[in-house]
């Protein structure tokens, strides 16, 4: 990877770590590796795994959010709001869900 990476990208890049390998994976070595750049680059925009991690669980409430949000913005007026939120609840989509509840444990 040739262009500089964001602390956005690193947070990115540790969700996807969460959803499929747990919190156990969120090392700054692997995930160096996995995007292709040194630890320096995690280094410049964390000071250490913790302020990382917390970083995670910061970004993950914004973009459950922002899902959220978005899911109910496309709802038809009149339509069945609370139907959105269930079926979004039981969809394919709780590995990151359920790697979040299984880190807070």
């Amino acid at each position: 990877m040739t262009e500089q990476l964001s602390a956005k990208d690193w947070l990115d890049q540790g969700l996807k770590t969460l959803a499929r390998r747990g919190f156990t994976a969120l090392k700054a070595e692997p995930l160096a590796k996995a995007m292709g750049v040194s630890r320096g680059s995690f280094y410049w925009h964390f000071a250490d795994i913790g302020a990382y991690r917390a970083a995670i669980l910061d970004h993950w409430r914004e973009v459950a959010a922002e899902q959220v949000i978005a899911e109910l913005e496309t709802i038809p007026q009149g339509g069945d709001a609370l139907a959105v939120l269930l079926r979004r609840t039981f969809s394919a989509r709780l590995a990151l869900e359920r790697a979040v509840r299984s880190w807070a444990t």
